[in-house]
């Protein structure tokens, strides 16, 4: 590997840990902005401050997009190729995840409780580390537009329309190949010139 490119990733290595460092640590200040109380809370249940589940809700995402633009950079092709079904795969885990829980939850809830079912769904979605649904599905979004709807890139060859251009060497070779065939072959006004020819000598005095 060149010496810039390993001078390159340790620096972007280095913003990354710096970065991830400061989201982590900047728990005082999002909660002098939002506040460091449970705003979530409710009949429906509690969770971990507000202030908290945004740096970690942050970290995560930053995190999980830091892999998804890692994996497109390092394997564009297997990235793209794979990216449909990680992200149908993720979807369809946080739903049953959260499904499994409100199912859960309503098992033991009181009748009260119960009424606020909708509630409780949203407070699964954002108030459980060990689940974080925003930055999974975010995720998920980020890597399907990364491979689909982000123009690549055409290869050298590709033509516009999708059929592969020849290359030069293709394009010699027939050339070449077209001359030595016009070169072979008689045009009709040889042949007729020849027929011309020989039909004067058989026609010539003795």
């Amino acid at each position: 590997m060149p010496r810039s490119s390993v001078l390159s990733s340790a620096g972007c290595a280095v913003l990354w840990i710096a970065a991830a460092w400061g989201i982590l640590k900047s728990e005082p200040l999002v909660a002098a902005v939002v506040g460091s109380n449970h705003a979530i809370c409710g009949s429906w249940g509690c969770g971990p401050p507000t202030s908290s589940l945004i740096v970690w809700n942050t970290f995560v995402a930053m995190s999980l997009f830091t892999i998804v633009w890692l994996a497109q950079a390092r394997r564009p092709a297997t990235t793209r190729r794979w990216s449909a079904a990680v992200a149908w795969i993720i979807a369809a885990s946080v739903v049953a995840a959260i499904g499994i829980h409100t199912a859960m939850w309503w098992s033991s809830a009181s009748e009260f409780g119960r009424s606020f079912l909708w509630q409780r769904v949203l407070f699964a979605m954002v108030a459980f580390p060990d689940l974080p649904a925003i930055p999974l599905v975010s995720a998920a979004g980020f890597l399907c537009w990364l491979t689909r709807f982000r123009r690549i890139p055409r290869q050298h060859g590709d033509s516009p329309h999708g059929v592969t251009a020849a290359s030069p060497h293709t394009a010699a070779e027939h050339t070449h190949g077209s001359l030595a065939d016009q070169h072979l072959r008689p045009d009709s006004q040889q042949i007729e010139d020849f027929g011309n020819v020989a039909v004067r000598k058989v026609n010539a005095p003795s």
